[in-house]
């Protein structure tokens, strides 16, 4: 993980980096630890879902060596529990079924459905879908390669809520973008305006069979009477749909990012006939946090307009949280 608190309780978290770490904790006892381990000082913090201790590893670091970048520090949950651990803690025992049921142990990975316990995480998951609206739907666009309009955001909005995904253990504040994308399922692209930037996808639909781009947008293809065979026409039930699947969790150890494949096909009615397009999908931890700092307060009319439309969806699952 790359963020952190400092003891069970605290209602803030902070950016796991070297500056921000050492600043918080002053490079105080119980925060290191010279005492547990015969490899040198232990840099201990608090999760900041299950509030149980994690070792902060690549905190130090020395520099580029051979021409490579320094890794980035990060967090992974402490399991030993031990006396000199009790002032972080609580008591210096690992409460196993919070630490179980914790987004960021072992090896979650979007697309298992395993619930999460924790109701204040998913009411938090819940809150940061409407007050960030805006700063998702930007982080989903380029995942998707078009700048969706207000029905297929709803559409992959409500299947997050409704279908529950927002209660997955996968998905987490720091990736709650990317798992609404990927827990969309199959979702039509048709009439979607495809970005300017992603030439690969407009060569890819231009190229099919069925499709094309005309003023920006993902159409079907016209048929000439006089010009086109009846076996080549476009059927009018084609459709160009996409999904994402093969996600694969960063290694935070190596700074390399989480990735994920999405794939586009073209449909006949409900099936499925031809790949169009695919392509590897990736994002840092960070991605999410650092858009909010960046467009959070921006363009105050469309944050108003997209936090209203998740609203009324919440608002049919949870009215308590809509009203908020």
């Amino acid at each position: 993980m790359d963020v952190f608190k400092l003891r069970p309780g605290d209602d803030v978290e902070f950016e796991l980096t070297e500056d921000t770490y050492f600043e918080k904790t002053n490079r105080q006892s119980p925060y290191e630890n010279r005492s547990l381990s015969e490899r040198g000082t232990i840099y201990f913090a608090t999760c900041p879902e299950c509030e149980n201790l994690i070792e902060i590893r690549n905190l130090v670091k020395s520099g580029a060596v051979n021409h490579k970048s320094p890794k980035e520090p990060f967090g992974q949950h402490y399991l030993h529990g031990h006396s000199a651990t009790r002032e972080l803690a609580r008591g210096g025992v690992v409460n196993r079924e919070t630490y179980e049921d914790c987004s960021y142990s072992g090896d979650v990975k979007l697309g298992r459905k395993t619930s999460r316990k924790n109701g204040k995480v998913n009411d938090q998951m819940l809150l940061m879908l409407i007050e960030h609206a805006w700063v998702i739907k930007r982080a989903i666009h380029p995942c998707i390669g078009v700048n969706m309009g207000e029905k297929l955001f709803e559409k992959i909005i409500e299947q997050f809520v409704v279908g529950g995904g927002y209660r997955y253990r996968a998905a987490n504040t720091r990736n709650l973008p990317y798992a609404a994308a990927f827990m969309a399922e199959n979702q039509s692209l048709m009439g979607q305006f495809i970005r300017k930037d992603d030439d690969a996808f407009v060569s890819a639909i231009t190229g099919s069979s069925w499709f094309t781009v005309t003023d920006g947008r993902i159409t079907r293809k016209a048929n000439e009477k006089d010009n086109v065979p009846e076996k080549d026409k476009v059927p009018g039930d084609a459709d160009i749909r996409f999904f994402f699947s093969r996600f694969k969790k960063a290694n935070e150890g190596s700074g390399e990012p989480n990735s994920m494949l999405l794939t586009v096909k073209a449909y006949r009615g409900k099936e499925a006939v031809g790949t169009i397009y695919t392509a590897s999908r990736t994002f840092n931890n960070r991605d999410f946090s650092d858009d909010i700092v960046r467009f959070g307060a921006s363009e105050t009319a469309e944050r108003s307009r997209w936090s209203g439309v998740v609203r009324k969806i919440v608002a049919l699952h949870r009215p308590d949280l809509a009203t908020m």
